[in-house]
């Protein structure tokens, strides 16, 4: 604790500034500090260097994340950002290597057309909630998809994958009786399930795939069971 004014804390907080050698990790936020309460909005507002505790969360990766290594519990590298937040005017923009194809690895189709099949996942947050999108691109350009992230005011998006419907598979699993329904957002994307004794098998879980995935659970109404 320091006495309120002190240059070392210019958010008057009573903590200072951590590249003063203190513990405030946003010098210049009050709500940000040691003692505050961690909320869901992206940051680390108690400055135990985990943002938003088991939060989902999208972000560019910086040698200073490499702090929160030990907290995280699963990862998944995805490339450069499609959409990302300008912090000057908070809103977000293209990414920097949108309009780049050799440096933002965007790939495309087998004729060599960036114009493709692709999916792609965004954090939006909205009337102090924060959602999750996929979205998938019949046929599109990175750009394109940005403009389309941008209108929805997303924060933060990426690009999953591309090319063909089953590398963009998006499927809801639901309970059917004593078996299993699946829904897919579109029919073809269902072509490399794999049925089992007449009955459907997740993919990616219930049979081998080499394809990235990964699963969004909804919990019961109790909230005890996934």
């Amino acid at each position: 604790m320091i006495e309120p004014g002190d240059l070392e804390d210019d958010d008057r907080d009573d903590f200072a500034d951590a590249a003063c050698g203190g513990e405030d990790c946003n010098d210049l936020d009050f709500a940000t500090g040691p003692e505050a309460l961690e909320v869901c909005d992206s940051r680390d507002n108690d400055c135990d260097g985990t943002v938003d505790d088991g939060s989902v969360e999208m972000k560019t990766w910086e040698e200073a994340d490499n702090r929160l290594l030990s907290r995280i519990k699963h990862a998944r590298q995805s490339g450069v950002p499609i959409v990302e937040l300008d912090e000057a005017s908070q809103s977000p923009v293209p990414g920097r290597l949108v309009g780049q194809w050799g440096a933002g690895n965007w790939s495309g189709s087998e004729d060599a057309k960036l114009r493709t099949v692709r999916a792609g996942a965004a954090i939006q947050s909205r009337n102090g909630k924060r959602f999750l999108i996929y979205a998938m691109f019949s046929t599109a350009t990175p750009s394109a998809m940005a403009r389309v992230f941008q209108a929805y005011d997303c924060r933060y998006a990426m690009m999953l994958d591309m090319n063909a419907l089953e590398h963009t598979y998006l499927a809801v699993y639901r309970n059917a009786g004593s078996g299993l329904a699946i829904d897919h957002l579109l029919e073809g994307m269902s072509v490399l399930d794999k049925p089992s004794a007449g009955q459907p098998v997740p993919r990616f879980v219930g049979f081998p795939d080499n394809r990235d995935f990964f699963y969004v659970m909804q919990r019961d109404v109790k909230g005890v069971q996934p």
